[in-house]
């Protein structure tokens, strides 16, 4: 069985944070808390630990898989940023929404198979500070089996995937309980492709421009 870490306290939070980083270091994978579902990570430049993902989810290997990064300055090395969408992107992160961008060459298939690639930087401290240790993004799919319910909290992910995983992170609670609001910027003018939480801001934002 993988061990789970509790990020009550500062030493648990400490344990947490260095047993995250090991194994995302070492190509392996980690279940972690964001403020909206719990996801699925491995180092999403590793195309081997991409793939672990792919299959440990029971996915199919067609569709796209999110990234999480740490700030705006780590997105531009993955994401092609206009003046205009990176002001957009200040008002809306961090935050529960997934931006979509066009893609920079070197990112696995899994990840940008269409020259697109979905980008995130929740407002969840312990997982942004894994990455920008690391200074690599990870992946940010739901921690979920194929078509099972999205997880709000640990107890919603399934012991199989629990299992495939070499550090798992109960950080209680998931804070907006549903998933991202997900917004297309390589539109000519952005649109929401999915509704989810604080999807008023994103309306908000988008429909100024």
């Amino acid at each position: 069985m993988s061990k789970v870490f509790s990020l009550e306290g500062w030493k648990n939070y400490d344990d947490a944070l260095a047993a995250a980083k090991e194994a995302l270091a070492s190509g392996k994978l980690v279940i972690y808390p964001t403020d909206t579902l719990y996801g699925l990570g491995a180092n999403a430049l590793d195309e081997k630990a991409v793939e672990k993902v792919v299959a440990a989810k029971g996915r199919d290997d067609s569709k796209p898989i999110s990234i999480i990064v740490s700030e705006l300055e780590m997105m531009s090395k993955y994401a092609e940023l206009s003046d205009e969408v990176s002001l957009s992107l200040q008002q809306l992160l961090p935050g529960p929404f997934t931006a979509i961008l066009k893609a920079k060459k070197g990112l696995p298939k899994p990840i940008a198979p269409d020259g697109k690639v979905g980008v995130r930087i929740p407002h969840h401290i312990f997982i942004t500070t894994v990455i920008r240790q690391l200074q690599f993004p990870i992946t940010a799919t739901s921690a979920n089996l194929s078509g099972a319910k999205a997880p709000l909290r640990l107890e919603d992910v399934s012991a199989k995937l629990r299992n495939s995983a070499a550090a798992v992170i109960d950080g209680g609670p998931t804070r907006w309980g549903q998933g991202s609001t997900v917004i297309d910027f390589t539109l000519k003018k952005p649109a929401i492709l999915r509704r989810g939480a604080n999807c008023e801001l994103a309306e908000e934002i988008i429909g100024s421009q």
